[in-house]
């Protein structure tokens, strides 16, 4: 195996992101285990020598195109959305369509995340950048709570509250459908509790 390049040329820069895609796309659909380079080549139109001129192997590519659906899916969509806040006044007008991103993104993945979890529990790469992905998203929370004047105390512990509520909203999006409940209801209540959590109400007992 030969020296990884990073491509510069606009040419290289798309053959190397064909094969993200494509490799992405054939690991969710055939499954980490059933897939191969090979096969990742031809379903991008290139050699596998191209291949492995820009990537060490199959996992390379399954993380680097975990990294770059996070960067597009998160960065570009919410943590900019964070970053543009200046008041905690603006909270309650974003949040809802924030959380509602985040069902339609977990939906609409629904397979995605099923087959990146069940890969996480056997492979320590991918539940190393599971873990990133939701320490990451804990941090821009927590820096946006303090910059926007929410206090300075159990920050961290606040914004993975935040972060598990909306995980669960995620779920229930799911199960609500079999189980005949009423989805705008738990969605509203969700965002009361986080909202309850940015003022801390209900937070003020003694342990």
């Amino acid at each position: 195996m030969g020296i990884i390049k990073e491509p510069k040329q606009e040419r290289s820069i798309e053959k190397r992101n064909k094969i993200l895609e494509a490799g992405y796309k054939l690991i969710l659909e055939k499954g980490y285990y059933n897939t191969n380079t090979a096969e990742i080549a031809k379903a991008a139109g290139v050699s596998s020598g191209i291949v492995y001129r820009y990537f060490k192997d199959k996992k390379d590519i399954l993380l680097q195109a975990m990294q770059a659906h996070f960067e597009d899916l998160m960065y570009n969509r919410i943590f900019v959305q964070f970053e543009n806040l200046t008041s905690k006044e603006e909270i309650p007008a974003l949040l809802p369509s924030i959380l509602q991103y985040f069902v339609e993104m977990h939906n609409y993945g629904l397979k995605e995340i099923n087959e990146l979890t069940a890969l996480a529990l056997l492979d320590d790469d991918v539940q190393e950048f599971m873990e990133y992905f939701r320490n990451r998203t804990c941090t821009v929370i927590e820096e946006t709570m303090i910059r926007l004047g929410y206090g300075e105390e159990h920050t961290k512990e606040k914004a993975f509250m935040i972060w598990q509520l909306a995980n669960h909203l995620c779920d229930d999006s799911v199960l609500v459908r079999h189980l005949n409940l009423d989805f705008d209801f738990i969605f509203q209540h969700s965002l009361e509790q986080i909202m309850d959590i940015l003022e801390c109400k209900g937070l003020e007992h003694t342990f």
